[in-house]
């Protein structure tokens, strides 16, 4: 140990105390994984030429020996996103007051929980420094934490203290480093000059342990030290909970994981059955399918005022509500079926979003389960959808295709050209959509917008509201057929409903929703070798359930490869 309290330790990790002060500034979070070992401990680099995306971009169709075989995980080390701490805090102690306020998750076409766009900074430091201050302090004065010492023996009450909370804090038993570095930070504290009452001195402890890369990174290292690793049990619990609940692992699932029960494949099954019948997995997986649509900004609900006078966040609150909504009902009530997703002719409404599609009957601010009209078929065609991937003031073709395409379809667009210009703010007399589309999309543009287009197209006979129409405001017709390549076939459609009826049918829909919620629940980029086990869990099951349940089942989820470059210095 330096002077610093800072300790290194053959693989995996770094763990660390700190300088024996009333303030315990205890970590360069940007450091000290990479710091321990040589490896990349972020896995996929966005360099690496075999990388796919979540939204299933690569650079070309993977090769049968690519995809023969499924892969271990390789990202060990995932910093836990601000929501991920707060939840944990608040699982843990109770403290559910947001306590911290430093914004940390993946942008741009990931997830927010890809381990490669989460990074640190000093005014992160700062931020975890401060929060552990408050946590520590609110969860011994409200009781969720306590030390006593009746038989007066600090050393031994402190090592139980750590112990006991280090499990779950650190979501499995702490090391004897770290018991070391914590025991001696409390007599330290207790010491002169500081000279702590026992209680303040535990307190100092707490706030340290949660500052310790054990609690704010989820290390999952194996096993072993070369090849293919088997994740330890406490590993399978961390990697179970946060994917399912977004979460810390309970005391239910750190016991199966001290009884051995996570090391086979059935308890690994049954605790993630477990997990998907609580509260906190409903908001753990609709968290995920917010991103995969990319609905998270409905409720803004930001329109023209002069053009959609009926615009509100109100309206936006029920449009974001009725998505999650229907996804339950599908995953927890009715076992539904990825088909279900996108040819469902039912939804749940109240009197707003009933006046906006339409319906006829008495509705109030109860969301009721409803039959839909034939123009809406699944969640494509509900408003969060098609207001997501609208604009200001009017419905965007190019940017409902490009979205369909990457994240429901998986088709891989590529980037577009750097000189690539805009859609044009308004159409001319002469000029229908589907010409404009066709102008704007000549030259090197043209092999990207023969797919975009006829998406985007279908969804025309949608506003930027999300209102069915057949004529646009100046009163020229809406042309929403078109041919979309589904399955390597090209389908013609016409409508939103079509084409979600078209891809309920396909084997399309299927994959991608898989490789969609691997990606999440791997918490990182998966690339082209991992589509082996995207396609097996696939063609096996459309069950919304049995994807999640076969995806926590795989080797990619349960196991790790181990750099060969992976050493410690």
């Amino acid at each position: 140990m330096d002077q610093d309290g800072l300790v290194a330790e053959p693989c995996p990790g770094l763990f660390t105390g700190g300088p024996m002060k009333r303030v315990f500034p205890l970590l360069l979070i940007s450091v000290p994984l990479a710091a321990a070992c040589s490896a990349d401990l972020l896995g996929d680099r966005d360099d690496d030429p075999s990388s796919v995306g979540p939204d299933g971009s690569r650079p070309g169709p993977a090769t049968p020996d690519q995809v023969a075989g499924e892969r271990a995980d390789i990202t060990p080390a995932r910093l836990l996103t601000d929501i991920q701490y707060n939840n944990a805090v608040a699982a843990l102690f109770g403290v559910g007051s947001a306590p911290l306020s430093a914004q940390i998750a993946a942008h741009g076409d990931v997830y927010d929980n890809d381990a490669s766009g989460l990074t640190s900074s000093p005014r992160l430091v700062e931020a975890f420094e401060a929060a552990a201050a408050h946590v520590a302090s609110e969860a011994f004065e409200s009781g969720a934490v306590r030390f006593d010492c009746a038989s007066g023996e600090e050393t031994t009450c402190i090592g139980e203290f750590i112990s006991q909370n280090g499990l779950r804090i650190f979501r499995r038993p702490p090391s004897e480093d770290e018991v070391g570095i914590l025991t001696r930070l409390f007599a330290s504290l207790r010491a002169e000059p500081i000279e702590d009452t026992p209680e303040a001195a535990a307190e100092g402890v707490l706030t340290a342990m949660l500052q310790m890369p054990a609690f704010l990174f989820r290390t999952e290292l194996g096993e072993g030290r070369g090849g293919r690793t088997r994740l330890t049990g406490f590993e399978v619990a961390s990697r179970l909970s946060f994917a399912l609940t977004n979460s810390t692992p309970d005391d239910e699932l750190l016991q199966a994981a001290a009884e051995g029960l996570l090391d086979e494949l059935a308890g690994v099954r049954a605790a993630a059955e477990r997990l998907l019948a609580s509260p906190q997995a409903r908001q753990g997986l609709l968290h995920f399918v917010d991103q995969w649509l990319g609905i998270q900004d409905a409720p803004r609900l930001n329109r023209d005022p002069e053009l959609f006078p009926q615009a509100s966040t109100e309206l936006g609150a029920a449009m974001y509500t009725e998505t999650r909504l229907f996804f339950e009902d599908l995953f927890w009530n009715r076992d539904g079926d990825v088909n279900d997703l996108f040819a469902a002719d039912y939804s749940f409404v109240n009197a707003d979003l009933a006046e906006l599609y339409g319906l006829s009957g008495e509705f109030g601010s109860e969301f009721v389960e409803t039959r839909l009209p034939d123009e809406r078929r699944g969640v494509l065609t509900q408003g969060s959808y098609l207001t997501s991937h609208s604009v200001f003031d009017r419905s965007h073709p190019i940017a409902r295709g490009v979205y369909t395409l990457r994240k429901i379809m998986c088709f891989d667009l590529g980037s577009p050209p750097n000189d690539v210009g805009a859609l044009p703010e308004d159409r001319s007399e002469a000029q229908s959509v589907r010409e404009m589309l066709k102008q704007h999309a000549a030259g090197a543009c043209a092999g990207c917008h023969k797919m975009i287009d006829p998406v985007g197209l279908s969804f025309e006979a949608y506003d930027a509201l999300g209102v069915h129409r057949s004529v646009y405001d100046d009163g020229s017709p809406v042309e929403a057929t078109a041919e979309v390549l589904i399955d390597d076939v090209w389908v013609p459609v016409d409508g939103g409903a079509d084409l979600s009826l078209a891809l309920a049918e396909s084997n399309t829909a299927g994959s991608c929703f898989t490789q969609q919620a691997m990606a999440y629940m791997l918490g990182r980029t998966l690339k082209r070798q991992d589509l082996g086990t995207v396609e097996r869990i696939a063609s096996e099951t459309q069950n919304l359930r049995e994807i999640v349940l076969n995806i926590v089942s795989s080797e990619p989820f349960l196991y790790r490869d181990v750099p060969a470059q992976e050493t410690c210095e």
